[in-house]
């Protein structure tokens, strides 16, 4: 049997996002803020919000300190799409900072809260074991929300993720041009290392915040678009 989460008509979603101007992040605030389920969606961002909508609240922060978002980080989900890469970080202790130890502090703060489901994007190959630095420190950003205790997390763990950006990464470019000649290789368990479209994660998390479920579940690339097919 499939345990799930008590809900009513009276407590209506509330989501929390964090990363809400990154490339899922933006496509994830469009598709809470059309879904009937989320009466408020809630961002943490360092800039302007670029849109207005009734159910939309914008909190602009440098996220240091932690401290005076205490009062507003209270909501239902919490939708976790920080993330960076080495290069634009500058340096691993930079790079750690923000995609293991901020993101860290932000999940501990809305269980604290009583944010009772975590939906956090990870990347695929995540584990503590991995032989590369980014891989390694996703994994151990997974182990330590796990160990918080939410009534139910969401990992999802895409690979290279295929959208407009507003800042090109020079390395994914090229990534996405050479995809067509190594998709036909990337069959069975390596169909996980296939790009991804932004636009269909987001949709994946949606989808998934929908069901009302305890637990942890791990996406990766088939099961993100089947949860959320692209129309």
């Amino acid at each position: 049997m499939i345990d799930r989460l008590e809900t009513t008509a009276a407590s209506r979603r509330i989501a929390l996002v964090v990363g809400s101007t990154g490339l899922v992040g933006g496509h994830l605030v469009n598709l809470l803020l059309k879904d009937a389920r989320f009466s408020k969606v809630i961002c943490f961002q360092r800039r302007p919000a670029g849109c207005d909508h009734p159910k939309l609240i914008v909190h602009e922060t440098l996220f240091s300190p932690l401290k005076p978002l205490e009062n507003y980080f209270h909501g239902t989900h919490l939708f976790l799409c920080l993330g960076t890469t080495l290069a634009q970080a500058g340096s691993k202790g930079a790079f750690e900072a923000i995609d293991h130890n901020l993101s860290l502090a932000l999940a501990t703060l809305a269980r604290r809260n009583g944010v009772e489901a975590l939906f956090l994007v990870s990347a695929v190959g995540a584990s503590v074991g991995s032989p590369f630095f980014y891989n390694q420190v996703k994994g151990r950003l997974e182990n330590a929300v796990l160990d918080l205790g939410f009534a139910r997390t969401d990992i999802f763990r895409p690979s290279l993720l295929l959208g407009d950006r507003q800042h090109p990464r020079l390395g994914e470019q090229l990534a996405t041009w050479c995809t067509p000649l190594f998709l036909p290789v990337l069959r069975g368990a390596l169909v996980r290392y296939r790009p991804i479209p932004a636009e269909c994660v987001a949709a994946a998390m949606v989808r998934q915040a929908g069901l009302d479920l305890t637990g942890v579940r791990i996406l990766h690339h088939d099961e993100m678009y089947s949860s959320a097919p692209l129309d």
